[in-house]
């Protein structure tokens, strides 16, 4: 069997049947042997039913249509080109799936612990997706991607108020993702992971994506932060790992994918 515990985000994806079938057969074997196991699997499907009772899909999916309309019109990066990341049934999948659990992707620089940790008094940070045809994908520092894929973000809050999402790839470009316009950092909403409107498709810059999320206690300025993503990108060895140059009071997560 797999060294590697078996993550509540695993067994949501084996609910779901999203998951590897290499994987989804660890997982079966595992619940044969495992009473606990079996005991978190129902936890998990009797708060699934309870987060659909709760938040009917149909309710979801109208909700999610109307707060993307209103951001169509807007301009997009020109680094990224705009598209759906999913159906809007595979985004309400998506979004309950966040509601109830999620691997906490770790310190500073991310990675998977398959540890369940929830939103309160948490670090924030970001839990950032992959459409693919079997389903999505959480991505982590481990994850390899592509020119081509289709990225989802979404962030935990934690103990931040307000906060700026930006990224910087290969080839030194930073683009500024949320909030998408305005001054100043936008007001999070604490009240667990928060979907972002829109999914993004990567292009060709070579060797990685870096994803920045950006946080204080304070309303702060988002040119800050891109001025100290500019910053870093004028040191070309330390723009996959090197830490954002911020102003005090401000604190700063990443996750760096790694690419061809």
């Amino acid at each position: 069997m797999n060294a590697k515990p078996i993550s509540d985000w695993w067994l949501e994806q084996y609910l779901q049947g999203d998951c590897p079938p290499e994987r989804a057969e660890v997982i079966r074997v595992a619940l044969e042997q495992d009473p606990e196991l079996q005991a978190r699997l129902q936890a998990l499907e009797a708060s699934n039913r309870d987060i659909l009772f709760t938040h009917p899909p149909a309710k979801m999916a109208d909700k999610i249509a109307r707060r993307a309309g209103r951001h169509e019109k807007g301009r997009q990066s020109q680094r990224f080109s705009f598209t759906w990341a999913a159906s809007l049934a595979s985004v309400v999948v998506v979004v309950a799936a966040l509601f109830i659990s999620y691997p906490y992707l770790g310190g500073p620089n991310g990675g998977d612990s398959g540890e369940i940790i929830y939103t309160k008094g948490l670090e924030a940070h970001l839990v950032i997706f992959r459409k693919l045809a079997a389903g999505n994908e959480q991505l982590n520092e481990a994850t390899l991607v592509r020119a081509g894929d289709v990225l989802q973000l979404s962030y935990v809050a934690g103990a931040g108020r307000f906060g700026v999402i930006v990224s910087l790839d290969g080839n030194g470009t930073v683009t500024r993702h949320y909030p998408a316009r305005g001054k100043q950092a936008v007001e999070l909403n604490a009240q667990g992971a928060q979907l972002l409107d829109f999914a993004y498709e990567l292009d060709d810059a070579p060797d990685f994506e870096r994803f920045f999320f950006v946080t204080s206690e304070q309303p702060f300025a988002v040119q800050d932060v891109l001025n100290a993503a500019q910053a870093l990108t004028r040191q070309s060895v330390r723009m996959h790992n090197g830490a954002l140059a911020l102003p005090d009071g401000l604190a700063s997560w990443s996750l760096t994918l790694p690419k061809p």
